[in-house]
């Protein structure tokens, strides 16, 4: 199970790029083949398969677009193709986990309803629904293998190559080569930090620019000391942790906002209502929390630190 965590083992900062990128793509890989049939076939035993099988296709991308210039570029096409096919089936599902989840830890800290319960039994009805499109991307990604045998003829094709007319990539040694790699991930992060006055939109390119930040040092941090994985890959961490309330928040107001529109009777519009107002207090309530924790103080040493590793 070790092969199936966040960070890639066997690798060194002396290490060949291309020995690393193989490495990587590989256990990458191997963590959506072992998530895809446990989603498809036993999620009901936990919410976590589908949950991981998310969190493995975007670690796959975040290898891909690191090691872009390594890669064949017909076959990553190929196997990015497959990777947005699972995480788009896998959207609803986890949407009403999420959601499904927080109505019942709702219920027990202040009593069941006959109406949550009614909106419970019709999300889990609608979970139920969304399980098809993940059994069929699995069917069609495993026949005949179709998803191991493309992610073996990326691997097997992972190679120095041309990157400008001016030079090439050569085959350094990965401590030599990640702070050049890790600078451009650095500077798209730091672009999209919201300004005072920020938009949701602006917070959820935000999140979405954190979590690639992340997913690039769980890649990068065997090319750096201690301090990379142990000190600043956690502080990020919390910063992710802030940003994601916001976003299940404002998730849940947006589908009690599409009940309110189905709902025929005007008991159950007002129900909807009084929850989706809820999920918007909430969001409010997240943003403020991220206000107060990600201060110009709290900026200026997140940038000094990460600007620290691309030098």
């Amino acid at each position: 199970m070790a092969k199936l965590g966040k960070w890639i083992e066997n690798v060194g900062p002396d290490d060949r790029i291309v020995d690393v990128a193989k490495q990587t793509l590989s256990m990458r890989l191997e963590a959506v083949e072992y998530y895809l049939p446990l989603a498809a076939e036993i999620a009901a035993e936990s919410v976590e398969y589908v949950h991981q099988l998310r969190v493995s296709t975007r670690r796959v991308r975040a290898a891909i677009s690191l090691y872009e210039e390594l890669l064949p570029s017909k076959r990553t096409r190929r196997i990015n193709k497959d990777l947005k096919r699972i995480r788009r089936a896998a959207g609803e599902a986890r949407d009403c986990d999420v959601l499904i989840a927080r109505l019942e830890n709702r219920d027990q800290d202040a009593g069941a309803t006959s109406k949550t319960q009614r909106i419970l039994r019709r999300l889990k009805r609608q979970r139920a629904a969304a399980q098809a499109p993940i059994v069929e991307t699995f069917e069609r990604l495993t026949f005949h293998q179709r998803f191991h045998r493309r992610g073996n003829k990326l691997l097997a094709r992972i190679r120095p190559r041309g990157i400008s007319r001016q030079r090439k990539l050569g085959n350094p040694k990965f401590s030599n080569w990640a702070p050049t790699a890790f600078a451009p991930i650095v500077e798209q992060f730091l672009q999209g930090v919201p300004g005072d006055k920020y938009t949701l939109e602006e917070l959820h390119q935000f999140r979405i620019r954190g979590k690639g930040l992340r997913y690039a040092m769980e890649l990068l941090a065997p090319a750096y000391p201690a301090e990379f994985r142990e000190q600043l890959y956690p502080r990020l961490g919390e910063l992710q942790e802030v940003l994601g309330e916001v976003n299940d928040h404002c998730t849940a107001a947006a589908r009690f906002a599409r009940y309110v529109e189905e709902a025929s009777k005007k008991m159950e519009k007002n129900f909807f209502r009084r929850l989706m107002q809820q999920e918007e207090q909430f969001s409010t309530e997240a943003r403020q929390k991220f206000s107060n924790w990600w201060t110009p103080e709290f900026h200026q040493e997140i940038e000094k630190r990460l600007r620290s590793f691309t030098q």
